[in-house]
Order: C-alpha cells, then sequence, then structure tokens
C-alpha cells in the first residue's frame, strides 16, 4: 500500500459556514487548495485496514524462509542442505546405511530433533522424530538421551547410534529391500560450546545423500529408546547351587529383552531367622569370584570360585 502526502497551496485554511436556526454554530470546509487530485491519503478505518492486510499477506508469504544464523554460526547456509535421502540402488540392496554424524572436537552440549521418513515401498520401515540429547566432557562421553519421540510403522531398531571413543555421534539406518530410502529432515539443532559442529550428511552422489555402510549391522552404542516403553526389567531366578567352574545362562526366550544393558547377581538365602544362620555356610563359601557376561541377548552368569549354596537371583534389564 502507497501512502501520499496532502498537498497544499494553503495549508490549513478553512470555511466556516454558519448553520441555519443555529447561533454560533459553523460547518468546518477544507479551504487549502489541495482539491480532490492532491488531497493524500485518508487517514480513516478503510486505510488502517488495507494497511494491516498487507502486513499480514507480505509475513505469509515469507514464511519458512531462513535469515541468518547469527554472528557465531555459518551464515547463509541453506535449509535444503539439511534435508536428505539415504538409500539403496540398483547396485547396493538391502543393508545398514550411515545417515550421517557430529563431531564433537572439545567438549560439547549437542540437542536435536530429527525426523525420519520412509519413502518408495517402506516396508517395516520406521517413521518418525527422533530427540537427541548428547554430551562430551574431558574426552568422555557423560550423557547420551537419543529416544524416538513419535514413531510410526514398526521395527525401531532400524536406527541406532554409535558413541566413538575419537569423539564422533554416528547414527545408522537399515534398509530391508533395494530400492528403498529414507529421508532425513534436521529439525532443530543446537551446539551450546562449538556453534558450527552440526549433523552433516556423509557423502553426495548427484543429488542424493547417500551412503552404503554394511551387510551387517555396525559397531553401535544402542537404539533410540521408544518415549511409552522405556527400561525393561526380568527377575531371573537360579534355584541351584553354583560352585567352581560353572557357567548358567539365560536367553532372549526367557527374558523377552530385545537389547540386553546390563545384569545384577546377589547370591539367594533361604534364611528368615537367626536361628538359620549357624555357623558360615547358609548362603556362600569359599572365596567368591564371579561375574556377568553379556553376550548378545544371552545373559551368562560365571562362577570362577567359592559356592553360591542355594543358587542366586539376578535382575537383567534392557529394552
Amino acid at each position: 500500500m502507497e501512502f501520499r502526502d496532502r498537498k497544499a497551496s494553503n495549508p490549513g485554511r478553512v470555511r466556516l459556514t454558519p448553520v441555519s436556526g443555529e447561533s454560533n454554530v459553523y460547518d468546518v470546509t477544507l479551504e487549502d487548495g489541495a482539491g480532490t487530485t492532491n488531497a493524500g491519503t485518508p487517514l480513516n478505518a478503510q486505510t488502517f485496514e488495507e494497511f494491516r492486510q498487507d502486513i499480514f499477506n507480505y509475513i505469509s508469504a515469507k514464511s519458512g524462509m531462513q535469515g541468518p544464523k547469527g554472528d557465531k554460526g555459518d551464515k547463509g547456509v541453506s535449509i535444503s542442505n539439511k534435508t536428505f535421502l539415504v538409500g539403496s540402488d540398483s547396485t547396493s540392496g538391502s543393508g545398514w546405511y550411515k545417515l550421517g554424524s557430529v563431531v564433537f572436537s572439545s567438549d560439547m552440549d549437542y540437542h536435536a530433533k530429527i525426523l525420519i521418513t520412509n519413502t518408495y515401498h517402506g516396508i517395516a520401515m520406521p517413521s518418525g522424530v527422533i530427540d537427541i540429547k548428547v554430551r562430551r566432557e574431558n574426552a568422555v562421553w557423560k550423557k547420551h538421551d537419543v529416544a524416538w519421540e513419535t514413531l510410526k510403522v514398526e521395527n525401531p531398531n532400524y536406527i541406532c547410534y554409535y558413541l566413538s571413543s575419537s569423539g564422533e555421534l554416528i547414527l545408522y539406518a537399515f534398509i530391508p529391500q533395494q530400492y528403498d530410502f529414507y529421508r532425513i529432515d534436521i529439525i532443530s539443532e543446537s551446539n551450546r560450546n562449538v556453534y558450527t559442529n552440526l549433523f552433516q550428511p556423509v557423502v553426495n552422489y548427484g543429488s542424493v545423500w547417500q551412503t552404503r555402510y554394511s551387510s551387517s549391522q555396525p559397531n553401535y552404542t544402542g537404539f533410540p529408546l521408544k518415549k511409552d516403553e522405556g527400561i525393561k526389567f526380568y527377575e531371573w531366578i537360579y534355584p541351584y547351587e553354583c560352585a567352581s567352574d560353572k557357567v548358567v545362562s539365560c536367553t532372549k526366550s526367557i527374558h523377552g529383552i530385545n537389547t540386553v544393558k546390563g545384569a545384577i547377581v546377589v547370591p539367594r538365602a533361604l534364611a528368615t531367622s537367626i536361628s538359620d544362620l549357624s555357623y558360615y555356610s547358609n548362603i556362600t563359601t569359599g572365596t567368591n569370584r564371579y561375574g556377568v557376561t553379556i553376550s548378545g541377548t544371552t545373559v551368562y552368569v560365571a562362577f570362577d570360585d567359592g559356592t553360591f549354596v542355594h543358587g542366586f537371583y539376578c535382575l537383567i534389564y534392557g529394552v
């Protein structure tokens, strides 16, 4: 909308016309010489409403455009650099693909929301938003919360992450069928310590970001947890004597946990009163040397020396 000044040859001049039948009452008419061609923009409700609508239309047309990231950021980076595809083609079939990574060059606190969308066939491939909160201090990973904020379809474990000892957070995705793709959108991310160390795709083939990683699962630290799932627990009771050079196991078919994170073992007792504790061999004997081995989804309790007289309780946990 264009605003125009009033162009008057006699600014401020008015004509006073007496109102018939009224004493000392006049009608006022501008006589400043502007006329109708130089009257300027009228100041009324219609003018301000048109002005308001012009502002609204301008903002609506510009919404979604990315401005500068600030003096400490990387200015002028197009948001299109944060949307890419990863997937298989005619030569690279199903398997694990590297989506991208964040390099932690020093102490860093990195947060992001990444939208994973399956495309093409999308057979059994997960879609949803992954929430990432990772912190590294003094070359040690202090925190790594990686979880599905929203999740559609199935197989959330088709996405996994790896925290390398050198300081790199890497995301991988499994593609079950040839010609399937994931679309990756970095919805938001921040790094309060090193502003420009953000998520980067791996390699560019033409206009599609993609890379084949491995036909077998890569090294991984964990899978994004489902928000509504959290940690699962299973109480394994082994009621038999465990002596030196003995190994017993509990498999997934028993505990039902997809990803085992750890296990806690304590000797089992049968005592219910002091009278059940005469002498010193009611719970354990000897010097007890034992430990837990986790191989895949199987938990092993190994006894090197000593005896658990009545077996043990084992709390297995994971997701």
